[in-house]
């Protein structure tokens, strides 16, 4: 998609076309802080 990094995330999770496919449609998906929580625990293994 062109998202480099996680600044987008807070805005990104409440965005229809997003949360449409994970079937989030009564709820935002995750912040930004979880997000990058993520990424930074994802190892080269």
């Amino acid at each position: 998609m062109g998202y480099e990094d996680c600044n987008d995330g807070d805005r990104l999770r409440h965005d229809p076309a997003f949360r449409f496919p994970c079937d989030a449609d009564d709820h935002a998906l995750s912040s930004q802080p979880t997000l990058s929580r993520f990424e930074n625990a994802c190892t080269g293994a």
